[in-house]
């Protein structure tokens, strides 16, 4: 499980998106496993919705 709480200040670098990718991916088990990934005040993050690039 990974848990991000952006109002949280130990948390504040990762309020800016491209951090924010590259924490979860490091956080997040290898690909094929099941993670519960908590994102609270996503908010906070820096352009939260927009498009993902992906798309």
């Amino acid at each position: 499980m990974v848990v991000v709480e952006f109002d949280d200040n130990r948390f504040e670098e990762l309020r800016e998106r491209k951090a924010l990718r590259e924490y979860v991916e490091k956080a997040a088990p290898d690909e094929g496993a099941q993670c519960y990934i908590i994102l609270d005040e996503i908010q906070m993050v820096e352009a939260f919705e927009r498009e993902p690039s992906y798309r």
